[in-house]
């Protein structure tokens, strides 16, 4: 380690390591939340004259970000009153979360002087938008048909009202805010920023490990581990696709697909 914040690659790697692994803690403890992310806001300031350690904060502090907005509750309906309202409080609560991290983002590309393209955020072929869009309207009904019989182990008995049409405007906007946050924020800004420290393998170890761990909720009837490792390994293979594709599209918007009954449960359930 050397002066004035410059540090060796083993330097960068460790600092790197600890902002990963702190992550996970908070991803883990709730109740640390907001002391991880103000620490890494520390850190970032601290390095802002180190570009290796930089790309780590970068990379971190949104991750950060979305673990602590994630944890203050959103709207709770007392009925299916929100269920086919065009703007459900749900769907804006997740609006405004997303639009608050990739924010984030966006500003630590502009200050790194970094390029979208970077992140996967690239304009999609034709070709590559068909399909991404056909296989999440397949995950979203399989999802919508199949999701409460296999969650009934890790959260109980869930029954939906999906019924009114009016219900699919704001399923929508709640599942492309969310898989839009989530994609940029660990196979956008993790993936790529923390490549450079880690490795690719590590990075893309660490984000699907973040991404398991900020799965582990508090909802849960049953065990959350195989549904954190069902996340993780969800993340390992989208981060896979990412780094092949060099494109957010496909598994942006498939996540979204999976997040559609997410919607249902916030708002439309009956039991």
């Amino acid at each position: 380690m050397r002066t004035g914040w410059t540090t060796t690659a083993a330097g960068t790697r460790r600092f790197a390591l600890v902002a990963v692994a702190a992550l996970v803690t908070a991803a883990l403890i709730p109740a640390v939340r907001i002391p991880v992310l103000v620490l890494l806001v520390l850190l970032a300031v601290a390095a802002r004259h180190d570009p290796a350690l930089r790309r780590v904060a970068a990379a971190t502090f949104p991750a950060a970000l979305l673990l602590s907005v994630a944890a203050i509750p959103p709207p709770v309906p007392a009925d299916l009153g929100w269920c086919a309202e065009l703007l459900a409080p749900p769907a804006l609560w997740r609006a405004m979360e997303a639009v608050i991290v990739i924010g984030a983002v966006l500003i630590a590309v502009r200050l790194l002087g970094a390029r979208l393209a970077e992140l996967g955020l690239v304009r999609p072929s034709r070709g590559e938008l068909a399909v991404s869009v056909v296989v999440a309207g397949v995950v979203a009904i399989g999802g919508l048909v199949l999701g409460t019989w296999l969650a009934g182990p890790f959260f109980g008995t869930i029954v939906l009202g999906a019924g009114d049409p009016g219900s699919i405007p704001p399923a929508l906007l709640l599942a492309l805010a969310n898989g839009a946050m989530e994609e940029v924020v660990y196979r956008g800004a993790m993936l790529a920023w923390l490549t450079p420290a880690l490795g690719v393998r590590g990075a893309l170890a660490a984000q699907a490990l973040v991404f398991g761990a900020a799965h582990a909720g508090g909802d849960f009837t049953g065990s959350p581990l195989p549904v954190m490792a069902a996340v993780a390994a969800t993340g390992l293979i989208a981060g896979l696709i990412v780094l092949r594709r060099r494109s957010l599209t496909f598994p942006l918007l498939v996540h979204a697909g999976f997040d559609i009954p997410l919607f249902y449960v916030v708002a439309c359930r009956l039991g």
